[in-house]
């Protein structure tokens, strides 16, 4: 997980695939938390898989519903939720809107 500075920063914001996971930690470090959710069965998440670790902890969102991620999530407490792939904005929304997020 990428902490911000401050042991105190319990935000966490939640990333859907899509961009390097190493930039968009480093960019949301200042935040707090990152959070990624990928299909781990997806070939193209599978190589990048010990990335995402090393960015951030990972949630499997093979075969769940939008309110099963959502549930996975809510264990981190997130304030903000984003995705940087087209193919996930409508998943990316079922999930704030389960989350109270904007």
């Amino acid at each position: 997980m990428c902490r911000g500075a401050s042991p105190h920063n319990h935000r966490s914001h939640v990333r859907l695939e899509g961009a390097d996971p190493l930039r968009i930690s480093r960019c949301f470090r200042k935040l707090g938390r990152c959070v990624f959710v990928a299909d781990f069965t997806d070939p193209h998440v599978a190589k990048a898989l010990d990335s995402l670790s090393l960015a951030g902890a990972v949630v499997n969102s093979q075969g769940k519903s939008p309110g099963g991620i959502a549930e996975e999530l809510s264990r981190f407490h997130p304030t903000g939720i984003t995705t940087f792939s087209e193919s996930c904005i409508l998943l990316t929304a079922a999930v704030a809107d389960l989350l109270g997020l904007p």
